[in-house]
């Protein structure tokens, strides 16, 4: 599906969807950790290290990165280091999540805000299996 692993730091659910061009970024000490029935689309990018901008010595940052259960993260997101994406996350298209969410709130936006809140009756699991990849 062309994603691309780097670390060994990543643990995911049963009933989840990674598409193609996404980045899970678990190296380092930090983890990223997607939970069950979780979608995630294409071009999708999880960091869980960064720089410190206010280091002289340019120090890498590593902290954990947590997708909890029932969570949607639409194309193009791109997660940041240290953030939880609560049970029932909707993450819009293009954007930049840059704080935790609230369970069952839908975000987007650069960097992601409130726009609503999702309906908590979610009965669909996933089952998605590639067509012509």
């Amino acid at each position: 599906m062309n994603v691309t692993i780097r670390g060994k730091n990543i643990k995911i659910g049963t009933n989840c969807v990674i598409n193609s061009g996404c980045l899970l970024d678990g190296r380092g000490s930090s983890k990223i950790i997607i939970g069950n029935n979780v979608d995630i689309a294409p071009f999708v990018k999880i960091w869980s290290v960064d720089h410190n901008p206010n280091s002289s010595i340019h120090e890498a940052r590593s902290k954990d990165v947590i997708i909890e259960d029932n969570c949607w993260v639409a194309s193009s997101v791109i997660i940041l280091p240290g953030i939880t994406l609560a049970e029932g996350t909707v993450v819009a298209a293009g954007s930049v999540v840059v704080k935790s969410t609230e369970p069952y709130s839908i975000v987007g936006g650069i960097p992601a805000k409130f726009i609503s809140n999702r309906n908590r009756d979610i009965e669909y699991k996933h089952f998605w299996r590639p067509w012509f990849e």
